[in-house]
């Protein structure tokens, strides 16, 4: 599943747009992406009005995120507005020595 992902931060105005590679399922996976981040002077409903019409739109999530950093690993803590709360844990790997769980 191939996706983009646009982030508009509440706390500091910023935003970043995200392309995402992953299997659609559940339990751990590999995954690839490719990020940039936007300042505050780039018009991010412009920006976003342009991906819709262009890929489509799946939904809008509006959450909370709390982040914690432990060694290798993010662990995202968030409260996602009408769904719940929700934790992941996102390790970054060397594809050279990563190995597949199954």
């Amino acid at each position: 599943m191939t996706t983009f992902t646009l982030r508009n931060f509440t706390h500091d105005q910023n935003s970043e747009l995200i392309y995402y590679s992953r299997p659609n399922q559940d339990g751990p996976k590999l995954s690839s992406y490719s990020k940039v981040n936007f300042p505050d002077t780039v018009d991010v409903k412009a920006l976003d009005e342009v991906l819709s019409k262009a890929c489509g739109r799946i939904g809008v999530v509006k959450k909370i995120r709390h982040l914690y950093l432990f060694g290798q690993t993010r662990i995202h803590v968030d409260r996602v507005q009408l769904l719940g709360d929700f934790m992941e844990l996102e390790v970054s790997v060397n594809l050279q020595y990563a190995v597949i769980i199954k």
